[in-house]
């Protein structure tokens, strides 16, 4: 039986080694897809707060660039201006409500 085994150390340390490693693979690929899975949500939250927040800098932009000397038509551009902030909130809050749970 000695003999037997002493023939077979040198196969069974081999595969031992790479079930070690395989089992090291495995470990670091559920810890990467628990983070990553955790993750996920708060970064999908944060990129529809930070896409409402530019679309909000955009149409700021555009009244103050494009502010018409009339007051008449400046009127216009400010109620158009309040009902498209408008929008862009509702969205902002769809986003944060629909979004799922951040871990923050």
């Amino acid at each position: 039986m000695a003999e037997h085994y002493s023939r077979m150390a040198g196969t069974l340390r081999f595969w031992k080694s790479k079930a070690a490693a395989y089992q090291r693979l495995h470990t670091a690929r559920v810890g990467w897809s628990l983070v990553a899975g955790a993750a996920l949500p708060v970064l999908v939250q944060y990129q529809g707060l930070r896409q409402q927040e530019s679309d909000f800098y955009d149409c700021t932009r555009d009244l103050l660039d494009n502010a018409s000397d009339d007051p008449k038509e400046l009127k216009k551009q400010v109620d158009s201006y309040i009902e498209m902030v408008n929008r862009i909130r509702k969205v902002g809050r769809r986003v944060e409500t629909s979004s799922p749970p951040s871990a923050l």
